[in-house]
């Protein structure tokens, strides 16, 4: 915009969202470039998926999750060891209908000011998502990935999981996570819903099945794994 901003009010920013961007702490313990912290990888997965990561924080997560980190790593190695199969056709977890029971509780969250925040730099509807995922990736201290590809194989579903869910599939099913996190001994994977309070039942079936498949991929038990979707205004974990 070729205009010059100064020095002091720069600091002022940092020390007014200080409370909001949790990330903004990590920076001044760090010596962290900011040209190589976040890694990524496009996919064409029917269309084109951002994979990226956060390196500093996918360090700090292999305390209580070194198979998240493990993972990660590995969906960015080359070559890609998630056949680009798995992707090409088959229902996707935003499509399919499973049998499953689920609650939706409010909860208090910093997600939605910062999706308020992010919202801001969004010039046009379509946007919304990259804009509040790059935007918790660079400044929410919890966030690890974002477009975090995942998928399950029919063969890898057992019977009891075929009984309990609903679950048929002759094709693999797959999915793209917009928000992974790992808050101390637990992983939150976070959806992006525009008028969040209006979405219900296939919402959390559609996180369920995140969940379910990234447990798969990853090794993560689904016990450690927590599911919630916001909007700007609101936050809603899902008890299954």
């Amino acid at each position: 915009m070729k205009t010059k901003i100064p020095i002091s009010t720069l600091n002022n920013w940092v020390s007014r969202f200080e409370d909001e961007l949790t990330f903004i702490r990590l920076r001044k313990k760090f010596d962290i470039d900011p040209n190589s912290a976040i890694h990524s990888k496009k996919f064409h997965h029917q269309q084109v998926y951002e994979f990226k990561y956060h390196t500093l924080k996918t360090n700090f997560s292999k305390r209580f999750f070194p198979l998240l980190k493990e993972y990660i790593k590995s969906i960015h190695q080359v070559p890609y060891f998630i056949p680009e199969s798995a992707f090409k056709s088959g229902p996707r977890c935003s499509q399919l209908r499973i049998d499953l029971k689920a609650q939706k509780t409010t909860k208090h969250n910093n997600a939605p000011r910062l999706a308020e925040l992010a919202l801001t730099l969004a010039k046009t509807n379509r946007e919304r998502h990259q804009v509040i995922e790059n935007f918790f990736l660079a400044n929410d201290s919890t966030t690890v990935a974002i477009e975090v590809p995942v998928y399950i194989k029919p063969d890898e579903l057992t019977k009891n999981e075929k009984k309990d869910y609903g679950i048929e599939l002759d094709e693999p099913l797959s999915g793209h996570i917009d928000i992974l996190q790992q808050r101390f001994t637990k992983i939150h994977i976070l959806d992006y819903k525009p008028e969040a309070k209006k979405s219900d039942k296939t919402a959390a079936e559609q996180l369920f099945l995140y969940a379910f498949a990234f447990s798969k991929r990853s090794g993560i038990p689904m016990r450690k794994i927590i599911c919630a979707y916001f909007d700007e205004n609101s936050y809603y974990e899902i008890k299954y």
